[in-house]
């Protein structure tokens, strides 16, 4: 269970956030959060998940030596466009469905190396520097693996994900886990500050890192875990209340908007230039739109038909 007082904190944060203030004016804040005190007491299983749309929601003061971990993609890193966000993936995954070709690895995997990505707030890496200026151990968790993009195998996985970290101002310090958690930092899927599950679940991941060695649990005063999937907050948290060790998890919703105004007509635009280009044009979604628009003969279809016809994707 996490710390009843900062769970209060916390709630009563989120409550400023999405109820009016004139209401909230009402509440003396001390009683108020005696009241959410006594609340978290009674559930305390639920109220340790937040969802939040800003990394502003959350506070840099957490317990000294606390762990905080972040998921990457859509957490940390986002593409600046349709092309290549995590509607996209979901689109390019259900062609793959029926095509005896994986459209979405291939792509995918051609736009991590190639296509700028950029934090999915401005905000973001400076965050991520607070809490490490802190003091805080600050690590990746990543539903990537090391060796393998998605159903692909490939070798560099691990460096082409710190490369994408560093290209938008944030590197983790290994050093920091080493000195504070020893048997974390031996891992073999730990490297460069980010842990890379090889587990469908980062739960499921967790419970085989934390294993049953108590050193681990006790070291750990506080666990924070952030990351834009609700399947996976929940399963950090199932495991950390498992194992009884203070945690907080965030279903992080910055990039849920982004997601719902997805257009693959835009998105097949962006990716048969960028690709005709050999990366050298990158398009805006207004700019792929204002193109549909000028040139409204040629079809999404015949965009992505195109695509499926370019030599780095018949090799």
């Amino acid at each position: 269970m996490v710390n009843d007082e900062y769970r209060a904190t916390e709630m009563y944060k989120l409550l400023i956030h999405y109820s009016p203030l004139s209401i909230l004016r009402l509440f003396n804040r001390s009683l108020l959060i005696c009241i959410l005190i006594f609340s978290s007491s009674l559930s305390a299983s639920t109220s340790s998940i937040f969802k939040i749309d800003s990394l502003e929601e959350i506070s840099t003061s957490f317990p000294n030596d606390s762990l905080i971990l972040f998921d990457i993609d859509e957490t940390l890193i986002d593409s600046p466009h349709m092309l290549g966000s995590k509607a996209w993936r979901s689109y390019m995954s259900q062609l793959s469905k029926s095509s005896d070709q994986n459209w979405h690895d291939i792509f995918s995997l051609y736009l991590s190396q190639k296509y700028p990505y950029i934090t999915v707030e401005p905000i973001t890496s400076e965050y991520v520097h607070q809490l490490q200026m802190q003091g805080h151990v600050v690590c990746g968790l990543t539903a990537r693996e090391r060796h393998s993009w998605y159903d692909t195998p490939n070798v560099d996985v691990d460096l082409l994900t710190i490369r994408q970290l560093k290209s938008v101002g944030i590197s983790f310090d290994t050093d920091i886990l080493s000195q504070k958690y020893p048997i974390l930092a031996k891992k073999r899927e730990f490297f460069s500050g980010v842990f890379f599950a090889d587990t469908d679940l980062k739960g499921d991941y967790l419970r085989k890192v934390f294993g049953n060695d108590v050193q681990c649990s006790e070291m750990a005063k506080m666990v924070v875990f952030i990351d834009d999937k609700l399947k996976q907050v929940q399963s950090v948290d199932a495991f950390l209340e498992e194992k009884q060790i203070d945690h907080i998890c965030y279903w992080y919703c910055a990039t849920d908007s982004k997601a719902d105004k997805f257009d693959p007509d835009i998105a097949n635009i962006q990716l048969y230039f960028f690709l005709s280009s050999n990366g050298a044009l990158v398009l805006s979604d207004e700019m792929a739109r204002a193109l549909q628009q000028e040139n409204s003969k040629m079809l999404a279809e015949d965009y992505l038909k195109a695509i499926f016809e370019f030599p780095m994707v018949a090799s």
